[in-house]
């Protein structure tokens, strides 16, 4: 029996953060998300895809539901010419 151990750190920081408020307006429906400013890292919260969870460097919104997707999940259940 071999047994193999490694040692792991990890360091927990409770710091403010600046929530902000965003309103994504399309056509005649609104939603609201929340942005979280983090001062330690000096950039906003990533916010995924909604579909797939990947972290896309461009997001869509989705006529119907008003989801943050990818462009690879809006052209594979949107359709084509979909926005």
């Amino acid at each position: 029996m071999t047994v193999e151990a490694r040692f792991v750190q990890a360091l927990r920081v409770a710091a403010p953060v600046q929530r902000s408020e965003v309103v994504i307006l399309r056509r005649k429906e609104s939603r609201r998300i929340h942005l979280d400013w983090s001062p330690l890292a000096k950039s906003l919260d990533v916010l995924p895809c909604e579909t797939c969870w990947a972290v896309p460097s461009t997001r869509w919104v989705r006529d119907d539901t008003l989801q943050l997707v990818c462009a690879d999940c809006r052209g594979r259940e949107a359709g084509p010419g979909a926005s």
